[in-house]
């Protein structure tokens, strides 16, 4: 996976031009060398997870309306550290696009 200052290793799913009401989920996302990966969620206004769901991370936010919180969405931060960036990579993790 690349990393270091300026990288920016994502994978999204989008469906445009309906953006954000046809929604955006980001599998794999993280800034620089900052882990561990979040998977996120990003709507129109209206989706909000509930308080209690089923995951083993970390919630980050519960409404996933784009146009609030500075598009920050409604995600899940990873609790492994090896789920992205440096660290992903010294796991022996890959990281291909096909």
């Amino acid at each position: 996976m690349p990393q270091g200052c300026g990288t920016w290793p994502a994978i999204w799913e989008v469906i445009e031009p309906q953006w954000p009401n046809g929604g955006e989920t980001d599998i794999l996302e993280g800034v620089n060398d900052q882990g561990p990966n979040a998977a996120t969620l990003h709507t129109g206004s209206g989706c909000v997870m509930p308080a209690v769901r089923e995951h083993t991370g970390t919630p980050t936010q519960r409404d996933c309306d784009a146009n609030i919180n500075g598009n920050t969405g409604c995600g899940v931060r990873m609790n492994s550290p090896v789920s992205y960036g440096p660290e992903f990579n010294r796991a022996g993790g890959g990281w291909c696009v096909d």
